[in-house]
């Protein structure tokens, strides 16, 4: 199948004929903490697994210079263990982001539940040196090389736990609703003054 991850589960999910327990999206080579999370292919995959009732888990492993996947592999198969055929809340599909440190297992401090890291990119970019072709097309190639800046830093996050030796689970949520800022619009802003 070719095309984006979320792509490839839409086509499993209504092409394959087969019904899987849960949508397993990676094990993506590099973090999808924090931030993130918004722009993973990795994360997308799970998503679209969990929009169409499949309990779904995204799994990264934190470094792109380890090369051990193996013991991300087998926390992945604890986590689906542990939860099983069991559903979320209201039945709902279970949705997790897995991130794993660039570690040995026995280097591990474990595995915690975790919230998504209130972050943003340090943005630096590195340019390549263009080759012949790029010469002659004019193309341009960047690579991104900035860090992540934290923005309320207490312990909990998923960044902050990778950091320490931690695997991180974060329950992720399909709706990206702000319910409390829409309840107060809705007593304070006046949708209808809005001329169209």
């Amino acid at each position: 199948v070719q095309g984006t991850p979320a792509d490839c589960v839409k086509w499993a999910v209504s092409e394959s004929g087969f019904k899987a327990d849960w949508v397993v999206s990676g094990v993506n080579r590099g973090a999808n903490t924090g931030i993130s999370v918004y722009y993973s292919g990795t994360v997308a995959a799970a998503r679209e697994g969990a929009i169409n009732g499949i309990s779904s888990l995204a799994v990264s492993l934190c470094g792109r210079d380890f090369e051990d996947f193996q013991p991300a592999i087998e926390i992945t198969a604890k986590v689906i263990d542990h939860f099983g055929l069991s559903r979320g809340e209201n039945g709902a599909a279970w949705l997790f982001n897995l991130s794993v440190p660039p570690c040995a297992q026995k280097e591990m401090k474990g595995i915690q539940l975790a919230k998504q890291a209130h972050s943003k990119f340090i943005e630096e970019f590195i340019r390549f040196e263009p080759d012949q072709l790029e010469k002659e097309s004019h193309a341009r190639h960047y690579q991104l090389a900035g860090g992540i800046h934290l923005s309320a830093p207490d312990g909990t996050s998923d960044e902050e736990l990778i950091r320490e030796g931690w695997a991180a689970l974060t329950p992720l949520s399909i709706d990206q609703t702000d319910y409390s800022v829409l309840e107060k619009l809705k007593n304070s802003f006046e949708i209808k003054k809005i001329k169209l």
